[in-house]
């Protein structure tokens, strides 16, 4: 059992015997502050049932034909899931406190919510401590090279309507080179390894778990707050401080899971990672002599810590060998294809992309050389 996983048990238990400590004192003696706070601390034992699913299926299921990547995103759909329940449990408490303020209930034991908000507290610690390296990011802009990462050409049969053939602008890799020259290919051109050590990141679905166990913290306090000024004043509002603090808090949480929802929504829709400019990128990969354009550029997490990237590359006249063949045309040299697609490579490696797709297009004059050296007489489509 991995350290995730018994610091998530852990954290269960500890919270199914509060929220049974929290919800019946808070019923009895109707302290909102407090009968919240067992709603939150409900939420959190969903919420840590789901971040331990994600952690078991992530490690339990690998890749296969159904799940190309495996279960890699599970986390990713766990701290969703975490954001969603959070976000939730704010309106609920909101409209609760909002009545709260036509006609507010007496508290008629605030010494014992005290102690069952200190006892609360003291329980928020602990996890605070199990989880306190999720609360924040750790180093800069780091990322980590798994050993699943790949880098490949290939050739994709694609239709258009004005057909294929010898009119083709442009044609793929695979429809000119043999099988085993594009594996050959494939297996020369490794991820560039970067000699720095990679920094650590957070996980996503644990930085939800530490969210609910923040926002516990904080709904003790203000249960403490409350129970403190009920108890030790005699103005005549002085109920109204439950349902004041209860929004205070519903305040902080909803602060801290919106931008946790926005963040696992964007990878589940595989946006461009906000830290990155496609535009400069694709500016800058045709900057190379080689390269006359390029299209299809996407760029997108997998998960929190691994970038994936596809395009296409539209190249120029490549340079020749000097070498003439029957006709008398020069010969392409080989290696400069090579080291233009190795020089994209580094080029998205520099940016934090693990894992690159590249598919070449080549002009029509290049297909004829390319269809005389390898003797091939497969024809591709257009890309449109």
């Amino acid at each position: 059992m991995q350290g995730k996983e018994i610091r998530i048990i852990a954290l269960l238990v500890l919270d199914t015997v509060f929220l049974i400590l929290e919800a019946g004192v808070g019923y009895t003696v109707k302290s909102l502050a407090l009968v919240a706070d067992a709603f939150h601390m409900l939420n959190d034992i969903i919420s840590l049932a789901v971040a331990l699913w994600a952690v078991k299926v992530k490690k339990l299921k690998p890749a296969d034909g159904s799940y190309t990547y495996g279960w890699q995103r599970a986390e990713i759909l766990g701290a969703l899931i975490n954001a969603v329940f959070l976000l939730a449990l704010c309106f609920t408490i909101i409209i609760e406190a909002i009545q709260r303020f036509f006609d507010p209930p007496e508290i008629s034991s605030p010494k014992l919510v005290l102690l069952v908000g200190c006892a609360g507290l003291i329980s928020n610690f602990v996890g605070l401590a199990l989880f306190h390296e999720h609360g924040h990011s750790h180093g800069g802009g780091g990322h980590s090279h798994g050993g699943g990462g790949h880098s490949h050409s290939h050739g994709d049969d694609e239709e258009t309507v004005g057909g294929a053939g010898e009119d083709t602008p442009t044609s793929n890799l695979s429809d000119f080179f043999p099988d085993n020259v594009v594996e050959r290919f494939n297996e020369l051109t490794p991820l560039v390894k970067k000699d720095t050590k990679p920094a650590k990141k957070k996980s996503m679905n644990m930085e939800g778990v530490f969210l609910h166990v923040l926002g516990d913290a904080l709904g003790n306090v203000g249960v403490i707050i409350t129970a403190l000024f009920i108890w030790k004043t005699e103005y005549s509002w002085r109920f109204y401080s439950d349902p004041v603090v209860s929004l205070v808090i519903t305040a902080i949480i909803f602060s801290s899971a919106l931008p946790l929802c926005r963040k696992s929504c964007k990878i589940l829709l595989q946006a461009t990672p906000p830290s990155l400019d496609p535009n400069v990128i694709a500016e800058e990969i045709t900057l190379l002599p080689t390269i006359k354009s390029i299209h299809d550029f996407h760029i997108w997490n997998l998960n929190e810590d691994f970038m994936v990237a596809s395009l296409h590359l539209e190249l120029n006249e490549l340079p020749e060998t000097g070498v003439q063949d029957q006709k008398g045309e020069g010969i392409i040299n080989k290696n400069a294809f090579v080291e233009t697609v190795a020089q994209v490579r580094r080029l998205l490696h520099k940016y934090g992309v693990d894992s690159v797709t590249i598919q070449p297009e080549f002009p029509k004059q290049i297909q004829r050389q390319l269809s005389t050296l390898y003797g091939t007489t497969k024809t591709s489509a257009s890309c449109t």
